[in-house]
């Protein structure tokens, strides 16, 4: 290997090592910025937090689940919605408040702590309904102090569930 081949493969290896170098020092500094951010936004109260809401299916009373293949209801079927509420940790937790028409679904057997952080309730589709879709509306409420003002602010966080009806298919003989 001759004097000048040897001095350019140094002189690569210094810029790889330069290279590798200063990309190691951005990723950090990047990396350390985020976490840095996410610290400020949790701080400054971003994110409220969320409800997280989920079917179970229910048995008719031959067995078989309560839904149809596509995932909507036919009147009378039934189902239960269960909800998980994570509120920030700066926020003390009050509630979860439920609604939905009455006039189409008929709330029955409730879980104990229905109401509170994490809950459940059975629904059934009642005989007159009409096909549609229809909103299942979550709201947590909890409270956040400021100890620098002595204020209290509600804080909500909202999820929906939506039910898709359908009416029965009647086919002629």
């Amino acid at each position: 290997m001759d004097k000048f081949t040897f001095k350019g493969l140094w002189k690569r290896r210094i810029v790889a090592k330069q290279v590798l170098f200063l990309l190691l020092i951005f990723l950090m500094f990047f990396s350390g910025l985020s976490v840095f951010l996410g610290l400020l936004s949790a701080q400054a109260g971003q994110g409220e937090g969320e409800i997280s809401v989920s079917l179970v299916h229910l048995l008719d009373k031959y067995g078989y689940p309560a839904i149809n293949a596509d995932g909507t209801f036919y009147p009378n079927d039934k189902f239960e919605l269960s909800y998980d509420t994570k509120l920030a940790v700066d926020v003390a937790f009050e509630k979860v408040d439920v609604s939905y028409d009455s006039s189409v679904f008929s709330m029955f057997d409730c879980s104990s702590n229905f109401g509170l952080e994490t809950g459940f309730c059975s629904f059934e589709v009642l005989p007159s309904t009409s096909a549609g879709t229809y909103t299942f509306h979550f709201t947590a409420q909890g409270n956040r102090f400021f100890a620098s003002e002595n204020t209290t602010i509600l804080v909500t966080v909202e999820a929906e569930w939506v039910v898709q009806v359908v009416a029965y298919v009647h086919t002629l003989p």
